[in-house]
């Protein structure tokens, strides 16, 4: 199977990857993009149904990925995340400049942001292996959106 990737000023590359790599790649993706229309817990059952009625899915997968969604959700560690009392931005693109390569901007896309009156916490979904490029992306979220004068900003990498 071949993927196919966009850059940002539309060229088109291609490379060959397996379909074991492919399908991991696309769950991946998936994954990703429910988390990125959940807000609170009460978002679980609406978000899947609309995956599983816009992808095709079928029920006993549907069933799988809102265990999977669920597990993070209700977890103790992650909860504040979703609790509807705070502001969340999810996919929002955040445009600077890093000062060190050139004047053109720089693009960040943090998959999960919530603010509360005395913190902030920048939140990156993963699926896969953990990796360290993926902390070193945290670590950058949280330097930039510092930088940007949101109080106490803290992050994590979760893997789901």
């Amino acid at each position: 199977d071949n993927i196919h990737i966009y850059s940002l000023l539309s060229e088109k590359s291609t490379i060959s990857i397996s379909p074991e790599k492919t399908s991991a790649i696309e769950e991946g993706i998936l994954i990703h993009d429910i988390f990125s229309n959940i807000y609170s817990d009460k978002d679980i059952e609406n978000v899947i149904e609309k995956f599983k009625i816009k992808m095709g899915l079928d029920e006993e997968y549907a069933k799988t990925l809102q265990k999977r969604v669920e597990k993070i959700v209700y977890n103790e560690n992650y909860a504040k995340y979703f609790d509807p009392q705070y502001l969340v931005k999810t996919e929002c693109d955040i445009l600077y400049h890093n000062g060190k390569t050139s004047n053109n901007p720089t693009i960040e896309r943090p998959d999960r942001v919530i603010f509360s009156d005395n913190e902030t916490w920048v939140v990156d979904f993963k699926t896969g292996i953990p990796m360290i490029n993926y902390q070193e992306q945290i670590n950058r979220y949280i330097e930039i959106i510092s930088n940007m004068g949101y109080p106490n900003v803290s992050g994590e990498v979760i893997y789901c």
